[in-house]
């Protein structure tokens, strides 16, 4: 019985840095506020700033598991007068070709309101594991 624990104990701890490691796989959303306003997070993941001053940059790092079906990242910032906003959003997912799984991207920035303009850039997709990409969203 002793060998067997010991097997699974030693197999266990070998594979260990193999699962953490993939774990830290991720992507970066950058958010630059070029308007002149103050924005301020409506929604969107705990450690997001609150607030965007004008000129500012914010980055915001995405950790992803080590097997993706469908990662989301979506923040909402509105203008802190009330006349504008942007809903940004971006995923990477996997989807079905042939026998395998291949990895697939999106993002986009919806303006609500007319004080504002938003815009999304998709670039750097990983199209092998680790999967992720870098995402850059403006407001105007």
């Amino acid at each position: 019985m002793k060998p067997k624990f010991l097997t699974l104990h030693t197999i266990l701890l070998a594979t260990l840095p193999l699962v953490s490691g993939a774990a830290h796989a991720g992507s970066t959303v950058t958010i630059k506020n070029h308007s002149q306003h103050v924005m301020e997070k409506t929604s969107g993941p705990w450690g997001l700033p609150n607030t965007i001053q004008p000129g500012d940059t914010i980055t915001y790092e995405i950790t992803h598991g080590v097997v993706i079906v469908d990662d989301e990242f979506k923040a909402t910032y509105e203008r802190r007068d009330g006349q504008g906003g942007c809903e940004f959003t971006s995923r990477v997912y996997t989807v079905e070709s042939g026998s395998y799984y291949v990895p697939a991207y999106e993002s986009s920035a919806d303006d609500s309101g007319n004080g504002v303009y938003c815009r999304d850039y998709l670039s750097n997709e990983r199209w092998s594991k680790p999967y992720g990409y870098e995402v850059e969203f403006s407001i105007y």
